[in-house]
């Protein structure tokens, strides 16, 4: 089937591939190069209309999303081609009729729409662009740290700035033998996605030590060869909790040269140009020298739930009917899932995509067929598996008010999202975890 390419189609096509590639939509700017260079202009061009250097648009913008959908499309694509491979992307793909039901715009596109929790966005772009600045976004699983940390990136890159994740669950189980092989995998990492050359055999010294040929690897080579600053983010960092040796020397490492950016001297220039953005949940983390740690330093950025005019923003952007969702119906959802921004998205979701009602939703939420079932079934197989864990966690549910429990425990519930903090008292997040958990969590004889 033969198909006459649009500027929108292009722009759709482009945001498929490279989320289903990355797990992240175009940014901003991307769009406008990609729009640029579908309408033939110049890099030049394109920044003269969109108010973007040249240098930036054609160095670090074009180049990584040319990259990027090379990689997606898995053949030669360039500013000047890549037309044609979408055009063959896009007639493979492309169903014989629409689908029935397309009430949105994008699914991809809404189910990842970002909703902002002033001035939290406004306080971590502020921090990030101090010299040598270290950020600490920390909050319980799925409360959107990696979609704040990806929304101060696209920030960040559009000013002017390098950026480079590194996830650390992206690691093979094998980085983590020892600390070398762990920070030249670090290094590789950031070299290959700031289009650098790896250069161990010039720059690493194993006789030095892995820290120190990190940082000299770092010093002289990487941020040698960038001409803009370069934030750094460390997505999922709770992987290193589980690896001590690693997580200490790691750490230490960080804040060495977080401290190295306080200095007046040529060095300190040097290190000023790094800027780290450190993503964890709130779970506690091995013992550290508080001298050696960079969790006692920088900016720390702690994600709360969602408010009511915030699930009312999301919902909106899901255009549910009025009669699926009015403004009375938000008072039981908020009361069954607390502002929980993932469990808010999964109910909304579910009314976009079928003709229910927000009660219908809800009345078996909190059962094994309903929308929660899976995320439920897996807190409590991770409950079941840890009977220090469990015991604690029965408390809380058992306790009319908040209770306090041992350091440790208190900090794995409120990692997984299970307990809040009421002062130094735990309290259970929500009313769906009460109701499942009564019924499928054994706390009898505790």
């Amino acid at each position: 089937m033969s198909i006459n390419l649009t500027q929108d189609m292009v722009v759709k096509v482009a945001d498929t591939l490279v989320f289903q590639s990355t797990g992240m939509h175009l940014r901003d700017v991307e769009i406008k190069v990609l729009i640029g260079s579908w309408e033939g202009l110049t890099y030049v061009e394109i920044a003269e209309r969109f108010g973007y250097s040249a240098d930036y648009l054609n160095k670090d913008v074009g180049n990584k999303l040319w990259r990027k959908l090379r990689k997606a499309l898995n053949e030669p694509v360039s500013k000047n081609n890549f037309q044609e491979p979408m055009k063959r992307w896009l007639e493979k793909h492309q169903p014989s009729e629409p689908p029935p039901d397309s009430r949105r715009q994008s699914d991809s596109v809404i189910s990842e729409v970002y909703i902002e929790r002033p001035p939290i966005e406004t306080r971590c772009f502020e921090a990030i662009q101090q010299p040598g600045a270290l950020v600490r976004i920390k909050a319980p699983q799925k409360m959107g740290k990696t979609w704040l940390m990806n929304q101060v990136l696209g920030c960040a890159s559009e000013a002017g700035y390098q950026t480079v994740t590194i996830d650390l669950k992206l690691a093979d189980c094998n980085i983590f033998c020892d600390l070398e092989t762990f920070l030249q995998w670090f290094c590789a990492n950031t070299a290959d996605s700031l289009d650098l050359e790896d250069q161990f055999e010039k720059y690493w010294r194993s006789s030095l030590g892995a820290s120190l040929s990190c940082t000299r690897y770092f010093q002289k080579y990487l941020l040698v060869k960038i001409e803009e600053p370069l934030i750094l983010a460390f997505d999922n960092f709770d992987v290193l909790f589980e690896r001590e040796s690693i997580f200490k020397d790691f750490c230490s490492l960080l804040r060495g040269w977080h401290e190295q950016a306080k200095l007046s001297n040529t060095t300190g220039q040097c290190w000023k140009q790094l800027h780290l953005i450190v993503v964890n949940s709130t779970q506690s983390y091995p013992t550290l020298d508080i001298n050696y740690s960079p969790f006692n330093v920088g900016k720390p950025i702690v994600l709360p739930t969602f408010t009511l005019s915030q699930v009312k923003e999301l919902a909106q952007s899901f255009h549910i009917n009025e009669d699926q969702l009015d403004e009375r119906g938000y008072s039981p959802l908020m009361e069954m899932v607390g502002g929980h921004p993932d469990l808010i998205q999964q109910a909304l979701s579910n009314l976009h995509d079928y003709p229910l009602t927000l009660m219908e939703v809800l009345a078996d939420s909190a059962t094994e067929g309903g929308i929660y079932g899976n995320y439920l079934r897996c807190l409590l197989s991770n409950l079941q598996n840890d009977p220090t864990l469990k015991t604690a966690f029965c408390r809380v549910l058992e306790a009319e008010d908040g209770i306090q429990l041992g350091t440790k425990q208190a900090f794995q519930l409120h990692s997984m999202g299970l307990v809040s903090w009421q002062g130094n008292a735990c309290v259970i997040s929500c009313q769906l975890f009460r109701d499942y958990f009564r019924k499928h969590l054994d706390c009898t004889g505790l």
